[in-house]
C-alpha cells in the first residue's frame, strides 16, 4: 500500500506563500529604510527587474555550478522583495507632498461621513484643482457658525467645500506608548491635517457635476442607515449599522469598550465572519442547482460573487472585508471546477493583491488580525481532536458507541440528524473560535493593550446570535414592507446580545490591562510556527526550538511587569493644550510637573489607559509649586532629577538677575512666556532649547529664529515629537 508522505517544504504545497513572504519583507524593509530610499522608486523598480533578468540569464547559460532550485528561490525572493520596497516608497512619496507655508484657500469634495462633537466636524476632503489635486486631508471644522447656516448647509458626503487654512504635514506625537495617529492617517490615504475656525469655511452652492462611485456608495449607505434609524435608536442603531453596513458613526465609546472587553470586537468590524454567513446563505440556495444544471450553478456563482463585491464596496472596502471577499471569490470559482477552495494559497493570493494595491496595508492591525485568524483556522483546526461521537466512523459503525442513550440520540434514532448536525456545527464553532483566539491574542494585547480571558466564551454566545441578525437584516433592507415586523425581532436579538456581553464583562477578571513587549509577541509566533512544523514533520529539532521559544516568550512577558523594566527617564510630552514633564524613577514611582496639573492629568488620560496601566506603571504623583527631596528638586519651574536639569519658562520672568547664568541641560519655552530668548539666556545657560508644543505658531517661529541666531541647539517638540531623555537603562533587553 502506498503511504502518504507530507511535502518536504510548505512552499512546495503552497507556492504562493513563497511569493508573499519576501514581498512582505520588502515592504517592511522599505518602511524601515524609507528615509534612505525616499525618491528612489524608479531605482528600486529597475533593480528588481535587473535581478530577475540576471537570474534568468544565469539560469539559461549556467556559467557556474550551483543548485538550480535554491538559486531560483533566491532570485525570485530578492526580485519580489525589491518590488515590494519600490511599491511602498512610491505610495509614501505620493502621500508626502510639500504643503505651502501659511494659510491658503482650497477647494475639495467631502469623501466620508462627517464625524465630530457638538463643537466641531471632522471631515475627510479630497482636494480638487491645482498641484494638490486628488490628495486627501482631514479637516476640523468649527461648528460655531452652524447658527448662521441653514439646515441644508450641514456638511454631507459629496458636498463641495471651500476652506481657508494652513495644511500641516502628518507628524507623530512621539509620546511613549501613545497611538501613532499620523501613521494611521497615512496608511488610510491621508496626506495632511488642517483646522478651520468659524467663518473660514463654507459649502459651495453649486453641486458637483460628477460624483465618484465611492461617494455615491456612501450616500446609498447613509440612506440605508436612515432607514435603520426609523426603527432603532441609541446602542441598537450603532451595533446594527456597524454589523451590517460598516458604518460606525453611531457607535458610542461605552459600546466599543464592552465589545472590546468581552473579546468580540470583530463582530462590529465587517470581516470574514459576516461574509461567511452571507456566503453560506447564498450557497444553500445553489446546492440544488449544482445537482441539476452545472452551467446554471456557475452563472449563479458569478452573480453571488458580484453581490459579495457590491456589499464590500457599499461597506467602504475595509481591508478585512476585501481580504475575505477575495478569498470567497477564489473559493467560489474553484468550487465550480471542484478544486480545493479553502487553502493557504487563497489567503496568500488575497494578501498579495491587497498589498500590491496598498503596500501600507501590511501595517494595518485589522489586516494583520484578519490574515492571522484565517491562517490559524487553516493550520490549527485540522490538528484539533474531535469527539468520537461526531466522527464519520461512529456514523458508519454506531455499535462502537457503548452508551445507548447517546447512540439513539445522535446516530440511530429517528430524529438523530438534527441534534448531530447541531452538535457538529457547535463543535466547529468551538474549534474555529479557539484557533482564532490563540493566534490573535498576542497581537491584540500588543496593539490594544487589553486581554479578554473570556473571549472564547463570549464568542460561543455572541456568534450564534450574529447569524439570525445578519439574515433578518438582509430581509429588512430588501423588503421595506416587512420592516415594522422584523424590527421587533432584530431589536430583541440586539438586546439579548447586549445582555449576554454585559454579563460576560461583569465576570471577575473579564478585562485585563496588559501589553506584552514586542520581543514576547515575536517569540510566541515563532513558537506557533515551529510547533506546527513539529506536528507536521515530527522532527525533534522543531520540538526543541518550539520549547525554547515558548520559554523566551513567557520570560519576556513576565519581565515586562517588573518595576525595573521601565527605564529611568525624563519626558517632555507633546501636548497642544498644556505643558507636561514626566520624571520617571521606575514603574512604581514617577512624578508629573505641569503649570496646570489637573488639566495635564486629564489630557494624559489616554496614555494612562493605553500605556501606563497595561505596562504596570503606576500613575505619576502630581508635583505642586515646590518640592525638595534628596533625589528630586522642583521649585518654580526648575527641575533637577537624576543628574538632568530643566528650566521651564511658562510665565514672565521676575526677580533679580543672577551673577552668573545657571547651567541647565534643557531650557523649555512654553505657553505663557512672551519675552525674548535673550532675557532667558541672562538667567540660564542651556545646552538645548526646547520649544514646547503648547506654543502658538507665532512664538514657535520667533523663538526658532532667535535660537538659530544664538547658535544653540534647537528641539521643536511639535515637529520632532516628545523629548525623551534616558538617564540610565537597566533593562536586560
Amino acid at each position: 500500500m502506498q503511504t502518504y508522505l507530507p511535502p518536504r517544504s510548505v512552499f512546495s504545497e503552497h507556492p504562493l506563500i513563497g511569493l508573499v513572504l519576501p514581498f512582505m519583507a520588502g515592504i517592511a524593509a522599505g518602511e524601515w529604510a524609507y528615509s534612505i530610499f525616499s525618491g528612489c522608486c524608479a531605482f528600486l523598480f529597475v533593480a528588481s527587474l535587473a535581478v530577475a533578468v540576471g537570474g534568468y540569464v544565469l539560469q539559461v547559460f549556467r556559467p557556474l555550478q550551483f543548485r538550480t532550485s535554491r538559486f531560483n528561490l533566491a532570485v525570485v525572493s530578492i526580485s519580489i522583495g525589491l518590488m515590494g520596497m519600490a511599491l511602498l516608497v512610491n505610495q509614501r512619496d505620493k502621500l508626502q507632498p510639500s504643503w505651502p507655508v501659511g494659510a491658503q484657500t482650497f477647494r475639495g469634495m467631502i469623501m466620508e461621513t462627517p464625524r465630530g462633537s457638538s463643537k466641531a466636524h471632522q471631515v475627510e476632503v479630497s482636494l480638487t484643482g491645482g498641484q494638490y489635486d486628488g490628495l486627501r486631508v482631514r479637516l476640523t471644522l468649527m461648528r460655531d457658525t452652524m447658527a448662521l447656516h441653514t439646515a441644508c448647509s450641514v456638511p454631507e458626503v459629496g458636498n463641495t467645500l471651500l476652506f481657508y487654512t494652513s495644511i500641516e504635514p502628518l507628524r507623530a506625537s512621539g509620546n511613549p506608548g501613545d497611538f501613532d495617529y499620523a501613521a494611521w492617517l497615512r496608511r488610510h490615504g491621508i496626506s495632511g491635517t488642517g483646522f478651520c475656525a468659524a467663518g473660514y469655511w463654507q459649502l459651495s452652492e453649486t453641486a458637483a457635476s460628477h460624483l465618484p462611485l465611492t461617494v455615491r456608495l456612501h450616500r446609498w449607505r447613509n440612506a440605508l442607515v436612515r432607514r435603520y434609524a426609523e426603527y432603532f435608536q441609541g446602542r441598537d442603531l450603532g451595533v446594527i449599522t456597524a454589523m451590517t453596513l460598516g458604518d460606525k458613526t453611531h457607535l458610542d465609546r461605552d459600546t466599543r469598550e464592552v465589545y472590546s472587553q468581552a473579546g468580540v470586537s470583530h463582530v462590529l468590524a465587517l470581516s470574514g465572519l459576516h461574509l461567511s454567513i452571507l456566503f453560506a446563505l447564498w450557497n444553500s440556495f445553489l446546492q440544488p442547482l449544482f445537482r441539476c444544471r452545472r452551467l446554471l450553478f456557475i452563472g449563479a456563482s458569478l452573480v453571488g460573487v458580484a453581490v459579495l463585491w457590491s456589499f464590500a464596496a457599499l461597506a467602504g472596502l475595509p481591508l478585512s472585508l476585501v481580504r475575505a471577499t477575495i478569498m470567497f471569490t477564489v473559493m467560489q470559482m474553484t468550487g465550480c471546477f471542484r478544486g480545493h477552495s479553502f487553502s493557504l494559497n487563497n489567503l496568500a493570493l488575497a494578501a498579495f493583491i491587497i498589498l500590491t494595491v496598498s503596500p501600507q496595508a501590511l501595517f494595518d492591525v485589522g489586516f494583520q488580525l484578519s490574515c492571522l485568524s484565517v491562517a490559524g483556522i487553516l493550520l490549527i483546526v485540522p490538528r484539533l481532536p474531535q469527539p468520537f461521537l461526531l466522527r464519520r466512523e461512529a456514523e458508519r459503525q454506531p455499535y462502537l458507541v457503548h452508551r445507548p442513550l447517546l447512540r439513539t440520540l445522535f446516530l440511530t434514532g429517528r430524529y438523530s440528524r438534527f441534534p448531530r448536525t447541531a452538535c457538529c456545527w457547535f463543535w466547529q464553532l468551538v474549534q474555529v473560535s479557539f484557533a482564532a483566539q490563540v493566534v490573535t491574542l498576542p497581537l491584540v494585547a500588543y496593539s490594544f493593550h487589553t486581554v479578554a480571558p473570556y473571549g472564547l466564551l463570549a464568542n460561543l454566545l455572541a456568534v450564534p446570535l450574529v447569524f439570525p441578525l445578519l439574515g433578518l437584516s438582509v430581509v429588512f433592507l430588501l423588503l421595506p414592507f416587512s420592516q415594522p415586523f422584523l424590527a421587533m425581532f432584530i431589536g430583541g436579538l440586539l438586546r439579548l446580545l447586549d445582555g449576554v456581553l454585559a454579563a460576560v464583562v461583569r465576570l471577575p477578571g473579564a478585562a485585563l490591562a496588559y501589553s506584552p513587549p514586542l520581543g514576547a509577541v515575536v517569540a510566541f509566533y515563532l513558537f506557533v510556527v515551529f510547533a506546527l512544523a513539529a506536528s507536521r514533520w515530527r522532527r525533534p529539532v522543531y520540538v526543541y526550538l518550539a520549547g525554547i521559544l515558548f520559554a523566551v516568550a513567557v520570560a519576556l512577558a513576565l519581565l515586562a511587569r517588573s518595576p525595573w523594566w521601565v527605564p529611568r527617564q525624563v519626558i517632555v510630552y507633546n501636548l497642544h493644550g498644556t505643558t507636561a514633564v514626566h520624571l520617571v524613577e521606575d514603574a512604581r514611582r514617577s512624578y508629573l510637573w505641569s503649570p496646570a496639573p489637573l488639566r495635564a492629568d486629564s489630557v494624559l488620560a489616554p496614555l494612562r489607559r493605553n500605556c501606563w496601566e497595561p505596562c504596570g506603571v503606576a500613575a505619576p504623583c502630581l508635583l505642586g509649586d515646590s518640592l525638595v527631596e534628596p533625589h528630586l528638586y522642583a521649585v518654580d519651574g526648575l527641575l533637577a532629577f537624576g543628574g538632568c536639569r530643566l528650566a521651564i519658562l511658562h510665565r514672565p520672568l521676575t526677580g533679580k538677575l543672577p551673577v552668573e547664568p545657571l547651567n541647565v541641560d534643557f531650557l523649555v519655552l512654553a505657553r505663557g512666556y512672551g519675552a525674548s530668548l535673550h532675557a532667558a539666556l541672562r538667567r540660564y545657560r542651556p545646552r538645548v532649547v526646547v520649544l514646547d508644543a503648547s506654543l502658538t505658531d507665532y512664538y514657535r517661529r520667533r523663538f526658532a529664529g532667535e535660537v538659530r541666531n544664538a547658535g544653540l541647539e534647537l528641539y521643536d517638540v511639535r515637529q520632532k515629537g516628545a523629548l525623551v531623555v534616558p538617564l540610565d537603562d537597566r533593562r536586560p533587553f
